[in-house]
């Protein structure tokens, strides 16, 4: 009887000594978790205010991979990404515990929102009234929605050289109503202005104009983050591109860019859906780029109307330019097909030496200005050209702001094509 009372004295001994082991570990682990989700909150936030690590695209016959090294004609890795800020609501939370955002159900009020968040802080004339962004909206981004950038130019002929205040980036719903995504450093806000906005992932591909007045720089931009990459090409010979010029998009939102590098280089890029960053067919062209070769047709990126009003078109030319001068008569021209990365080529009919480019005035049409002895426009002549593609949607007319003044400096829609005219901007010289 005594070893059974010992016995069971024992086993209750026991499952105590486990009990109070298990309350132990229990509270030692609840400890370690909560650190555990407290530094990672702490990770993410030092993560969110430092760079970004950007990584490698590599173009290579039309794919595209992540690489540890560069090759030629390949998207290089950024040195480092400026972090714009983020514009968010910055309200206490009520909650003693984490639970995702309300999303306020529709009611009858604008958009289907029935609480709007707080007004962001006025930023001055030429720019809108907004609300602070709040991650909810997003649930209510769709069709009808647009992405708007609003900044300043500078005159660079203007003395004295007007200060640039800071571009900031908007979604503005169909009823109107803007919400303030970002804000911009000094260094990327003049003249900046969205190129395309890629929807599912919540980014935008921005350019601004650098201290120059033909060439800029251009990143791709995160709207939840407010982080830059910064688009930077590595060509031939491993170097890398100075300028970065939007060209074209198509209704199908395909991107067509060209890079320069300081030694003269020049190459195409093309952006597409389905294979992201790649090569374009018009760098097979002979002697691009060169005085004896093909280039865009008229001038340069962004003063001249090479592109076709819808995106799906391109048109360059080759002169019979000689020695190191520009100009003379057109000789051949080429079209490239931006959405299937074709070129056609087109041998002139006509001397254009003395005539002014207008530009596209049809789907396969140049149409060239005949001037008189005094300057005054007389007639026209047009030339027809093989291989352009139908003539695709024409977005919506682009409106400017002028130069030294803050206002509307480009509107990409949900879903829709970005019109030919954000990429226009004219020297001003």
């Amino acid at each position: 009887m005594s070893e059974e009372i010992s016995r069971q004295i024992e086993d209750a001994a026991a499952a105590r000594s486990r009990e109070a082991a298990s309350r132990t570990n229990s509270a030692q682990l609840a400890d370690l978790i909560v650190a555990g989700a407290t530094r990672r909150r702490r990770a993410r936030g030092f993560a969110l205010a430092t760079f970004a690590v950007v990584g490698v695209l590599a173009i290579a016959g039309g794919t595209v991979a992540a690489m540890g090294a560069w090759g030629p004609d390949t998207v290089a890795p950024a040195t480092q990404s400026a972090t714009p800020t983020a514009i968010k609501s910055t309200a206490p939370s009520t909650s003693t515990s984490p639970s995702p955002s309300a999303t306020p159900v529709a009611d009858g009020g604008l958009d289907g929102i029935a609480d709007y968040p707080a007004l962001a802080p006025a930023r001055g004339e030429g720019f809108p009234s907004a609300y602070v962004m709040e991650d909810w909206v997003w649930d209510h981004v769709g069709k009808g929605w647009s992405l708007e950038s609003y900044s300043m130019r500078r005159d660079p002929y203007v003395e004295p050289t007007p200060e640039v205040p800071d571009a900031a980036i908007y979604l503005l719903s169909p009823d109107g109503a803007a919400f303030e995504l970002v804000s911009l450093d000094h260094a990327q806000s003049n003249g900046l202005r969205v190129v395309s906005w890629r929807e599912g992932e919540r980014k935008a591909v921005v350019w601004w104009e650098s201290d120059g007045v033909i060439d800029g720089d251009a990143a791709e931009l995160d709207l939840e983050t407010g982080v830059l990459d910064p688009l930077d090409f590595t060509m031939p010979g491993k170097v890398h591109s100075t300028w970065e010029d939007p060209i074209a998009v198509s209704a199908d939102g395909t991107e067509l860019w060209w890079a320069r590098a300081l030694d003269g280089t020049l190459r195409y890029y093309r952006w597409s859906q389905a294979n992201g960053w790649t090569t374009a067919a018009v760098n097979d062209l002979p002697g691009l780029g060169t005085n004896v070769g093909f280039n865009l047709a008229g001038d340069f990126p962004g003063v001249s109307p090479y592109t076709r009003q819808d995106g799906g078109a391109v048109a360059l030319e080759r002169t019979d330019a000689v020695g190191d001068g520009w100009g003379g008569s057109v000789l051949e021209y080429a079209v490239y097909d931006v959405e299937r990365d074709v070129v056609t080529l087109t041998q002139a009919t006509f001397d254009t030496e003395a005539l002014g480019l207008e530009g596209w005035s049809g789907s396969d049409t140049l149409e060239y200005i005949v001037y008189d002895g005094e300057g005054k426009r007389v007639s026209t002549e047009k030339m027809t050209l093989n291989g352009a593609p139908a003539l695709g949607p024409v977005p919506a007319e682009f409106m400017d702001g002028t130069l030294g003044k803050a206002g509307e400096s480009a509107v990409v829609g949900f879903g829709e094509a970005t019109a030919n005219g954000v990429f226009y901007r004219e020297c001003s010289c």
